[in-house]
């Protein structure tokens, strides 16, 4: 008779409600303002994943752009914080490689034993 109290059902949307919410704000602000509702999901998660005090520190710099602020939500602290400091000192940087960090994608060379044995050849 009512399908929503099946089972699981009734606890779901108990649990995920809010979902429908936030669905709702983006479409009514996007709508509002002229944007997709993506971009206003990616900016309000922008907003709740990076303190406002960085938010504030980076406005102006290299940083204060939607790919760098998706970068710095992803990096440690200290090393958010380094390329920060940096940003602010007017340098032109970027979170999304860090010098320091090791290659994405690395090639194992093989050793001459295991040349040997790839070439069938005799030791």
């Amino acid at each position: 008779m009512h399908p929503e109290t099946r089972a699981g059902i009734a606890g779901a949307n108990a649990k995920h409600g809010d979902a429908n919410e936030k669905s709702a704000f983006a479409e009514d602000t996007a709508g509002k303002t002229g944007v997709s509702r993506r971009t206003v999901e990616m900016e309000a998660a922008r907003g709740r994943d990076i303190p406002e005090d960085i938010l504030r520190d980076i406005k102006g710099t290299s940083l204060d752009k939607g790919v760098e602020l998706d970068a710095l939500a992803k990096l440690a602290p200290p090393q958010r914080q380094a390329v920060i400091e940096r940003a602010k000192a007017g340098e032109q940087v970027t979170a999304r490689r860090l010098p320091w960090e090791p290659p994405q994608r690395s090639i194992q060379i093989p050793d001459r034993e295991d040349q040997r044995k790839c070439a069938g050849g005799v030791n």
